[in-house]
């Protein structure tokens, strides 16, 4: 029994909305909501009464029907029922009323949505695939293939990909020209496509919007090598597609089974695909259509009715950096306890993050948690759920406690047995446990280690520490003066201030005792992942957890994920 809602949008074609629901039933497909446009015009009347009269004969399931009382159009019908079912699930499929599935159709769809599910580049999926010749499917050893346009005819996504959606294209354009977006990515026809819609040559499409929101997101979508949708609707009826054959295709008889980890683009399917898209001569360029979409923008301020109404400014998503220190980047909201750059807010996150709710995009810490109490860390995770949207993500980043731990197991054994050169990494470790626990005076008995004369083990150190320690030393070495440690204080008010200034480390984490706290906030889909690993879109470029070759910046650190 399929769980995943499959959602049919249809109007006045009643013969092809009934070979769409046939398959369907073929298919077994009991989670299906129907939208059913109404009449725009008195002609529209007998095709849409006959269209609707098809409903009665599902006998193989019970659908969700939703009769439009008024013409919404294509646009507002696709959107609205995408809406709709993200209401009550958390992906969908969604079909024209001429898209007709065939036999692994809704296979298809289900593994990716599972499988891409936490690959945010990946922004959809198509049912639908330009015909790709056998000489090079012979050859491409996956049943997939990425490609930064969206497909139409056939096609699935989920919740947290769909928030993204702005649907004013004139403010999209805007952005994407802005941040030297290659508007010609998914195909050279798309400016063009841009350009009549803004001056009003086109009307009544969706597609646009989304296809630069992903963009703009750096995403792409996936692709079948061999179709799992019929159009049957390029016979000349439908009120957006006259009469073609250029997009017939071959449909898949196999399952498929050989899906590709991540997404990349195949050379070969690529020139393919942009060939069958292809616009020999653009008529608007970039420097034109901004100007196009700064004048439909202006407009649709005035008429906030609009269905291209702009829902924010700008499509640019909330990321907020928590305790940012030195490592942040200027598109993200930074605060930190103090700050050292216009960039950076000054914040005391004891009191809470001064954020509304439902705010962010995006949270991230890197080794701050640590650094407060147990009831402290406890506000703090609660006050990240608070300010995060819905299908939000955090990302955390503490020292490892597990790893600290087996390490200085394993060279505590190794000593033991009389292996000298294990002893210096024995003591390093006992300080990677303790010291910044137990310290009462900047930089402990650690820095006192850094800046010995003869560093032992320091290759190790690097290793361990990443930047932390490279650029400690870099600084000590840079002075003529030898380095001096900081003396001992007695006094109690002098220990107690230390201690209370924020370098304490006060709580210590693995991947049980986060993955707890999280969950006891509310945090769902929670995972450990790699410095280069993210549900974020377009993390890495960043470099807040590795540089620009991939480095970690802090290599003793876990790092977890989770949504709101």
């Amino acid at each position: 029994m399929s769980t995943i809602p499959v959602v049919v949008v249809c109007y006045k074609r009643p013969f092809h909305t009934a070979q769409v629901l046939q398959a369907l039933q073929k298919l077994n497909i009991k989670n299906l909501i129907i939208f059913s446009d109404a009449p725009k015009t008195s002609q529209d009347i007998e095709g849409v009464l006959q269209t609707r009269a098809l409903f009665s004969g599902i006998c193989w399931t019970k659908p969700d029907v939703i009769y439009q009382q008024e013409n919404q159009g294509l646009a507002k019908s696709i959107v609205a029922a995408a809406n709709y079912a993200l209401t009550k699930h958390d992906s969908f499929i969604l079909l024209e009323d001429d898209c007709v599935p065939h036999t692994y159709f809704y296979e298809w769809f289900r593994v990716c949505l599972e499988k891409y599910r936490y690959v945010p580049e990946v922004f959809g999926i198509s049912g639908y695939s330009t015909p790709i010749p056998d000489e090079i499917r012979s050859t491409y050893q996956y049943d997939a293939y990425f490609f930064p346009r969206m497909g139409s005819w056939g096609w699935a996504t989920w919740k947290d990909r769909w928030q993204k959606d702005n649907r004013n294209l004139a403010d999209l354009t805007m952005c994407a020209i802005e941040k030297n977006v290659d508007l010609e990515q998914g195909g050279r026809d798309i400016p063009d496509s841009i350009g009549n819609v803004l001056l009003g040559k086109v009307t009544d499409t969706w597609t646009l919007p989304w296809l630069v929101n992903v963009y703009l997101n750096r995403g792409c979508y996936v692709y079948p090598t061999v179709s799992h949708i019929n159009n049957i609707g390029l016979d000349g009826t439908g009120v957006h597609c006259g009469a073609t054959d250029k997009y017939n295709t071959t449909l898949c008889d196999v399952l498929p089974e050989h899906f590709p980890v991540s997404p990349f683009f195949d050379d070969r399917i690529k020139a393919l695909f942009m060939a069958y898209q292809d616009s020999p001569n653009r008529i608007y360029s970039d420097k034109a259509l901004f100007g196009l979409a700064k004048y439909a923008y202006l407009q649709s301020l005035k008429t906030p009715e609009s269905f291209y109404a702009p829902a924010r400014a700008c499509v640019k998503p909330v990321y907020v950096n928590l305790g940012c220190g030195n490592r942040f980047h200027p598109e993200w909201i930074n605060f930190d306890f103090s700050t050292h750059h216009p960039a950076v807010k000054q914040v005391n996150l004891r009191e809470g993050i001064p954020l509304p709710d439902n705010h962010a995009d995006v949270v991230y810490h890197s080794h701050v948690l640590e650094h407060f109490l147990q009831n402290e860390a406890s506000k703090f995770i609660a006050e990240c759920f608070r300010v995060l949207k819905p299908g939000g993500i955090l990302r955390v980043a503490v020292p490892n406690l597990e790893v600290i731990a087996k390490l200085y197991l394993h060279y505590l054994e190794k000593t033991l047995s009389g292996d000298s050169q294990a002893e210096d990494r024995y003591d390093c470790m006992m300080l990677e446990l303790y010291d910044q626990a137990v310290r009462n005076r900047s930089g402990g008995a650690m820095l006192d280690c850094w800046i010995r004369p003869q560093l032992k083990a320091e290759d190790f150190i690097v290793e361990r520490l990443g930047d932390e320690v490279k650029n400690t030393l870099r600084t000590l070495r840079s002075n003529n003066s030898s380095p001096v440690s900081l003396p001992e204080p007695s006094d109690p008010l002098t220990i107690g201030n230390f201690r209370l200034s924020g370098e304490v480390h006060q709580w210590m984490y693995d991947r049980f005792s986060l993955t707890r706290l999280l969950q006891r906030h509310g945090f769902r889909e929670i995972r450990s992942v790699q410095a280069v690993e993210s549900r974020i879109p377009g993390f890495a470029a960043f470099q807040l957890d590795s540089d620009e070759a991939g480095n970690m910046r802090k290599p003793d650190s876990l790092f977890m994920e989770a949504s709101k």
